[in-house]
């Protein structure tokens, strides 16, 4: 049995100082009343909204549900009428909702976690940070990330570039896109908020197009008034409906299936979507089973396919447009996507037809021997989802365990929380979390880990780490659920594909986020079946 006496200089470490991060350490500040540790390697708080600082940012979900339910107010550049919130304003409110909480005090910046070491007969875990120091803790909740860790292609000539090269994750403060030549590759939902914002003040933009999106209107509108006393006055009440659905992204989600209706309604379906705009409403809330009827996915990929040609006036570029696979990536929605390739000052390449073949002093080089000369050079090119963050925080757990080694080439952690043989480590987002708007996701997943911990405490903490046959079972479960769906007949970062060329991985729980809280709450029912407190 270990000392479960033994002295650390923290009760609990969170790793990462984003949105999980923010409200892990609230949460064990502040209710469980601990003594924590933030580390977070950027210069603030804010996550991916800390590094997010490229043009036309600003969030894909709704701003009455993309936040906080804990705590009703908002901040000072928060816009309570706009249906999304740009970047800066999300950065702002989540350090004004650190500050209001106590939070900022127990992070330290400019530092990341590099290394976590469990040392099994004091049950406590080591933490390194860049330069050498390090710090102990009973527990480990990490934050590190979804998007921790930006993709480049693979192209040769990077160094040669005399202009500028950018990461869209890696924003710098001082890049200028007016007037210049530039190139954008990667075509997601950064690379188009991206690509119209450039459109607007670049002298020209060229688009190096790998795969062809389904992107539909974003829909950024004022909401009235009473609109929004409505849901001030009914915010619990409204929050407890949303955790009932599948996406808790505060529209309503059908029953029907788009092949339960006749052709003339199911156009109209659509078209009411369109027109209204949003990534996910349009997935999600136009009919129930677009992710998993192939005959129904196709009807909604054949209606963004009429809208593509509808638009676009050059009939060669829409045709470049158009996608070849299913509608079955993270929704994209940006506003005046598609109208942006009608500008004189926009030029689409096709780079499947036509790849690149390396980049040089002056440009880009295709396979055809054309150059496109650029002064600033863009890659709108993505993450290693989840994992990714691991790369450069290295964890070891029981026996000196690698985390990256437990979790192999399919990666899978119990409820996105918990892995065998890392006992009192906890991640927040990890593989096989639950598919759904991320704050209430995170909410439900840091809710459950403070549960954990204080059931440990109850057992004289022990440390808590979950079973081996918990973790098979989930992700059998996990895996059916999202190999059944149309999202695994395609490459995209939800299963890792976008790096990982070998099959599909599936990265989350698509049962919903209502179901997820349901097995969240039969562990609690059943005194956490799926953990042992012991040494």
């Amino acid at each position: 049995m270990s000392d479960a006496s033994q002295h650390t200089d923290f009760d609990v470490i969170v790793v990462g100082g984003g949105v999980a991060g923010i409200y892990a350490a609230h949460i064990l500040k502040n209710k469980l009343g601990k003594k924590v540790l933030g580390i977070e390697r950027g210069t603030g708080l804010g996550g991916t909204w800390h590094w997010n600082r490229y043009p036309g940012v600003q969030a894909d979900t709704d701003g009455i549900v993309y936040r906080y339910s804990f705590d009703q107010e908002t901040s000072s550049e928060w816009d309570e009428q706009a249906r999304y919130q740009k970047g800066a304003q999300i950065r702002n409110y989540l350090n004004e909702v650190a500050e209001r909480h106590g939070v900022d005090e127990v992070y330290r910046f400019g530092q990341a976690a590099a290394e976590a070491r469990y040392d099994d007969a004091t049950a406590t875990w080591r933490v390194e940070i860049e330069g050498g120091e390090a710090f102990t803790a009973r527990y480990i909740v990490s934050a590190a990330g979804v998007f921790a860790r930006p993709v480049f292609p693979d192209i040769p000539g990077f160094d040669d570039f005399a202009g500028e090269v950018i990461h869209s994750a890696r924003w710098p403060e001082d890049a200028v896109l007016d007037d210049k030549r530039v190139g954008v590759v990667g075509t997601g939902s950064t690379g188009g908020q991206l690509i119209v914002a450039a459109a607007k003040v670049a002298d020209r933009l060229t688009v190096f197009q790998r795969t062809a999106q389904y992107v539909v209107p974003a829909g950024q509108t004022r909401l009235g008034a009473d609109e929004v006393r409505e849901y001030q006055e009914n915010f619990d009440a409204n929050w407890a409906a949303w955790r009932q659905t599948r996406l808790a992204c505060g529209f309503d989600e059908p029953e029907a299936g788009a092949m339960d209706v006749p052709a003339d309604e199911r156009e109209a379906v659509f078209e009411r979507a369109w027109e209204r705009g949003g990534g996910f409403e349009f997935m999600f809330g136009t009919f129930a089973d677009l992710a998993f009827n192939r005959e129904s996915n196709d009807a909604a990929a054949e209606f963004i396919k009429r809208k593509i040609r509808s638009i676009v006036k050059d009939p060669d570029i829409a045709e470049r447009l158009i996608p070849s696979e299913p509608y079955a990536k993270r929704p994209a929605s940006v506003d005046g996507y598609y109208e942006t390739y009608n500008n004189d000052n926009v030029e689409l390449v096709d780079v499947k037809a036509n790849p690149i073949t390396r980049i040089l002093p002056q440009g880009v080089e295709l396979a055809d021997g054309t150059v496109k000369e650029l002064d600033t050079l863009v890659f709108a090119t993505g993450f290693e989802a989840i994992e990714g963050a691991y790369r450069h925080f290295e964890v070891a757990g029981r026996d000196g365990t690698r985390l990256l080694d437990q979790w192999g080439e399919a990666p899978a952690s119990y409820l996105g929380i918990a892995t065998p043989k890392f006992p009192n480590f906890f991640t927040l987002l990890g593989p096989q979390g639950v598919f759904s708007n991320l704050p209430p996701g995170i909410e439900a997943q840091m809710d459950f880990v403070a549960d954990l911990i204080t059931w440990s405490g109850e057992n004289g903490d022990a440390p808590v780490e979950v079973s081996a046959e918990a973790l098979a079972q989930w992700q059998q479960m996990c895996n059916e659920i999202a190999n059944a769906s149309i999202f695994a007949q395609v490459k995209s970062w939800i299963f890792g594909s976008n790096v990982h060329t070998d099959k599909p991985r599936p990265l989350f729980y698509f049962g919903g986020l209502a179901s997820f809280r349901e097995v969240l709450d039969g562990e609690r029912a059943k005194e956490f079946e799926s953990f042992r407190a012991g040494s």
